[in-house]
């Protein structure tokens, strides 16, 4: 080989030698990253949905004991003394229908006599079956005959059509004698469904089971009311013994995720956990989500990366972008999710109190016969309260999702007083209120909760020490300035510009949600708000009237 050719052939070999294991490194940290990526997502994904699952838990826990809470009641009321068949009987299934309704979506509310026949129901202008006699089958004369009350999942008549049932017997004052049952009456997708909107879930991705391990909601029609552990659901997942083993954890009382392969969604993440209502072991809800969907966007991108690999340096400024970008969404999505479930807590352990004081309320408005002005009051003003709480209660869990405000003339010194009025100040604070007044257009109720937030603060902040709350009452021409100051400690360079964030909380106790709503609900009036650190003074500005347009 002369020296001529030994030139041309060391400029083409030489290259492709270097070229080559650049290539082969290339797709190594390619494959790398891939796999690191995956790991990473999924391992997210499992976290979100653990929290998303024990939000759903909570939610549709509080739901139901409500729902039981309001048959009771019901069951007691005073119609059904007169007769299950009078009209007046009729009128209160319907009215406690609308009640529940407003609140989680139901299909009926039944009244049946002791010979289990339907007398009536609250959707009779949609449902036509009074008159029918529920067969021995019928999963509401297996219920009874053993308990007073219950939950139940199975078929209610003669329709052959799965739903859930809360019931609740109607005895005799006197006697405790049998009269009769009334029952709401849910359907399973639609109620796990609504609870799976508020975290995003398609409802075709959320599975349940009753605790007989029946299937009462399902994508796959077929499964609906047949038991895991038989034939025909085992044979159907091809007895998968990954899936048998998750399954038996989730049955035996636990929240555990697995990754499976379905038959229809191919490789999903399968998170599951029992619900509890009043102790009692209910519910199994298994959330669901195909890895395709998590993996996807990635994917495309680590494919066009491997086209390029050419280009290592800028392909691996991409991939670390993508898996940023990534990452920076799995964890916005996850916070949202810790809200989600700080929110549901906050339902599930306040709505079980507010039932109680609820029921108690009526009992004693019930036996003022003498009408007592004083009890009378004292009634009123505890309905007020717990309206205001539930109000509380319900714009916690609409945080994400917020709802619009509704505008009424109101006085700013009114709903500040209605806000102390629905608390309690302690004998070493002292409040002093505004001496004038300004009307203006706003919604009352979201305004008293941001006032309640403000007050619960700047009591907490002066603690045991003896305090004051000044507030003050601002007119201007067209804005009203209202700020509420308080005698506690100075708030700290570091956690001044955190204060109105969500979830943050200098308290050892406290959900870190009260300032980021008051703040969401001052900006829906058009307002502002903000906080001077040392003396401490939350000052809000309102504008005197709304700008309908812009909402």
């Amino acid at each position: 080989m002369s020296w001529k050719d030994k030139k041309k052939f060391n400029a083409v070999i030489v290259p492709i030698l270097i070229l080559v294991p650049i290539i082969i490194i290339g797709f190594l940290i390619y494959d790398y990253t891939e796999e690191n990526i995956r790991n990473s997502l999924i391992e997210e994904q499992i976290k979100i949905q653990e929290i998303i699952g024990k939000g759903l838990g909570n939610n549709i826990s509080s739901d139901l004991k409500l729902v039981k809470l309001e048959m009771s009641l019901l069951s007691e009321t005073e119609e059904f003394e007169q007769g299950l068949t009078n009209p007046n009987a009729i009128q209160k299934i319907k009215e406690t229908y609308e009640k529940i309704n407003s609140i989680t979506p139901i299909t009926d509310v039944i009244l049946l006599n002791n010979e289990f026949q339907i007398i009536g129901n609250a959707r009779d202008d949609i449902f036509k079956i009074a008159g029918y006699e529920l067969g021995e089958n019928s999963v509401i004369r297996k219920t009874i005959s053993d308990k007073k009350s219950g939950i139940t999942a199975g078929v209610v008549g003669n329709d052959s059509i799965l739903r859930i049932t809360v019931l609740h017997s109607i005895n005799d004052e006197t006697s405790n004698e049998f009269k009769g049952i009334v029952a709401t009456v849910l359907e399973p997708r639609q109620l796990f469904a609504k609870h799976g909107n508020v975290y995003d879930v398609d409802s075709s991705f959320i599975v349940a089971l009753d605790k007989d391990e029946m299937y009462i909601s399902n994508p796959i029609h077929d499964l609906i009311g047949k038991k895991y552990s038989e034939y025909f659901a085992q044979t159907y997942f091809g007895r998968n013994q990954v899936q048998n083993e998750h399954y038996e954890n989730v049955f035996s009382g636990e929240i555990n995720s697995a990754i499976l392969l379905d038959n229809r969604l191919g490789e999903i993440i399968s998170t599951g956990l029992p619900i509890y209502v009043d102790g009692e072991l209910e519910y199994f809800v298994f959330v669901i989500t195909p890895t395709d969907i998590i993996l996807s966007k990635t994917q495309e991108s680590l494919l066009v990366e491997e086209i390029k690999n050419n280009l290592l340096l800028i392909a691996f400024a991409l991939l670390f972008i993508v898996f940023f970008i990534k990452r920076s969404k799995k964890l916005e999505k996850e916070k949202l999710a810790v809200i989600g479930q700080l929110s549901s807590n906050i339902a599930h352990d306040m709505r079980n109190p507010l039932g109680a004081i609820r029921s108690s309320s009526r009992r004693i408005e019930k036996q003022n016969t003498q009408q007592n002005e004083i009890i009378s009051q004292e009634i009123a003003r505890i309905n007020r309260s717990i309206k205001r709480m539930s109000h509380q209660v319900e714009g916690v869990l609409n945080y994400v999702r917020t709802t619009p405000i509704i505008a009424n003339s109101a006085s700013i010194l009114n709903m500040i007083k209605y806000s102390l009025e629905s608390m309690e100040i302690p004998q070493n604070v002292k409040v002093v209120l505004p001496e004038n007044d300004v009307e203006i257009e706003c919604d009352p109720e979201k305004l008293e909760i941001t006032f309640v937030n403000l007050l619960l603060n700047a009591v907490q902040a002066i603690g045991n020490d003896e305090g004051k709350i000044q507030i003050c009452i601002k007119e201007k021409k067209n804005t009203v300035v209202v700020e509420f100051e308080n005698s506690g400690p100075a708030i700290s360079e570091i956690d001044l510009p955190k204060i109105f964030e969500p979830l943050f909380t200098s308290k050892l106790k406290g959900t870190g949600l009260g300032l980021s709503s008051c703040k969401n609900i001052i900006e829906q009036h058009g307002g502002s708000i903000s906080v001077n650190p040392n003396p401490v003074v939350f000052k809000i500005t309102l504008p005197k009237k709304q700008n309908y347009e812009s909402q």
